[in-house]
């Protein structure tokens, strides 16, 4: 991520503090904070794992202007959209510049109670989350 750090926290939010530079279509380096989708209930909801690709306008002062979202499941979507549109600060220098995000949604495994997620990232601006499936609970 050419020099930018990566914070994980424990209920898998991660923000990616991205260093001040000059911003390409595509470039991460508008971002300022984001807090990565981490397969809520609503992605589980899906049925289906699948990639969603997020292009985003943004706007003045750092505002989002445009979200555009390709995803084979509008649960997935709607996943990427909340977290997107509350959870990522942009850089106020970057109006009118576009970013685009690719966020892959898999399942892996049996599954469990309290299915821990997995994140990785993939250069230049994909986001692989990974978890088990939620087992059903029973009262």
């Amino acid at each position: 991520m050419r020099g930018a750090s990566v914070v994980v926290g424990l209920s898998v939010l991660f923000v990616a503090v991205v260093p001040a530079r000059s911003a390409e279509v595509g470039d991460l380096a508008c971002i300022e904070e984001m807090v990565v989708p981490p397969y809520s209930f609503i992605a589980r909801r899906a049925q289906q794992p699948g990639t969603v690709k997020a292009t985003i306008r943004i706007g003045p002062n750092g505002s989002m202007a445009g979200l555009e979202l390709n995803s084979p499941d509008k649960d997935l979507a709607l996943e990427v959209e909340t977290f997107v549109k509350l959870y990522t600060v942009f850089r106020a220098d970057c109006n009118g510049k576009v970013v685009t995000l690719v966020f892959t949604f898999r399942l892996e495994g049996p599954p469990v109670l309290g299915p821990t997620v997995r994140v990785w990232f993939r250069g230049p601006n994909h986001f692989v989350i990974v978890s088990q499936p939620q087992a059903p609970i029973i009262n």
